[in-house]
This record gives structure tokens, sequence and C-alpha cells, in this order.
């Protein structure tokens, strides 16, 4: 075999690896489907869209990492093209639980850096540092952290996460690592870390609607609730 045959060779399992995601049929459906899904829409109406990826089959994360990356590059645009000020109308917010050990997305450190002037606001949810950094390595996964100017802690236990919030705290690592069950740490840029107690979901107004599942409080599939609006003792 010749250099040129090989050259070939190469170039094909490395096409092969990177196309291998997107050899199936359930996707060749998708993307056949008239039904077509725009980013763009998410920052002009109000919109709820669910993302499940398997935390054991690893064998999509390319797809996933994709969606990704094209669901921010499309609002990004969309507010730069389509609003004057350069911001949605609509903000959007991603919720990534489970982030250091789901898909890797390219370039996040940088794209948690920008987006936020264009309405664009990004939640990451964590196990503990060492896993955002095992993903992004330490610097970009430092960028990361220094980019979230709120930061919830609900528990730690490993050393290292404790050892990074309770500088940041003020406070001994042991109250870290010893944080009573139903209180967490919060930290806001430009306010002192406090010690909370976590919201109790099962009394806001819409819990009850929603474990009920009462059919004459749905509409087309959606839950509907009167709005109301409560002061909250601090």
């Amino acid at each position: 075999m010749g250099a040129a045959d090989k050259m070939i060779g190469s170039v094909l399992g490395i096409v092969s690896t990177n196309l291998s995601s997107f050899e199936f049929c359930a996707l060749d459906r998708l993307y056949r489907h008239p039904r077509k899904l725009d980013f763009s829409d998410f920052g002009r109406r109000k919109t709820a869209l669910f993302l499940t990826v398997s935390d054991t089959d690893r064998s999509q994360d390319r797809l996933i990492g994709l969606f990704w990356t094209q669901a921010l590059q499309r609002l990004c645009l969309s507010a730069d093209r389509d609003f004057p000020g350069h911001r949605l109308d609509v903000p959007v917010r991603l919720y990534l639980d489970d982030f250091a050990t789901n898909v890797y997305i390219p370039d996040f450190d940088k794209i948690s850096s920008n987006v936020r002037s264009r309405e664009i606001y990004l939640s990451v949810i964590l196990q503990s540092l060492s896993q955002l950094e095992a993903l992004y390595g330490p610097s970009k996964a430092a960028t990361i952290m220094g980019n979230c100017d709120q930061q919830v802690v609900l528990g730690v236990q490993d050393i290292p996460t404790a050892s990074y919030f309770a500088e940041k705290a003020d406070v001994p690592k042991s109250c870290m690592m010893n944080m009573p069950l139903g209180s967490c740490y919060v930290f806001l840029r430009g306010r002192t870390a406090q010690l909370a107690q976590k919201y109790d979901m099962t009394a806001h107004l819409c819990d009850r609607t929603l474990s009920a599942q009462d059919p004459a409080a749905c509409e087309d599939g959606i839950f509907v609730y009167e709005e109301k609006h409560h002061e909250i003792d601090r």
C-alpha cells in the first residue's frame, strides 16, 4: 500500500468516526420531520424544551454536543442580527443538569463569558469542581466558575470543592462539609456569602396543580394556573 492509499484510508477513518453518530434511522426520521426546531424562536416567545441525555449510553454525546453548540450559536446570531439592542426580546435560560458528567460543549468557557449581554443565561449544575476540571481542564474550569455571578452550594462531599467554597465564604472547611440538611450557601457577586434555607418546592402554589394532574387545569397538554404574587418574609 502506497503513501496515497494510507492517506486516503486515514481520511476515511476520521470521517467515519466523526459521522458515526449520525448513521441511524431515528436521526434520519428526525431530520426529515416536517416540524423543524428554530432556536431563534426561543428569543421571541416563551418556550420550554426538555432534552434528556442518557448518563450511561455515551454513543450520542457528539450529537448532543452539536445540539447545544448550534443552539447557542443561533441564539447569539439572532440577538445580534434581529434585535436593535442585540438583546433577545425573551430572555433564554439553559439549565444544564449534571453538566460535568454530560456532553462536552466546545469553547464553553468563551461562550459563558459573552452570552449574558444578549439575554442568554446559563445555569450550570455540578456535583464537584473536580468533575468540571476533568472535562474542561483547570484553566477553562476556573473561567467557567468565574463567569457564574450567582452560585448556590447545596452540599459538598469532596475536599477540593469544600476548600474552594470555604475560602470564598470565609468559613472553616468543616462548616462547608458539615452543612446542615435543608441548608445551602448562596454566593452573589458583590455580596457576602450567606447560609440560607433551601426552598420547599411543595409550598409553591403550582405544586398542588401539577401533582394532582387535574385535567381541568390542562389546556393542550400545558398546565395553567392563575398567577399570584406573594410577599416573602425575609
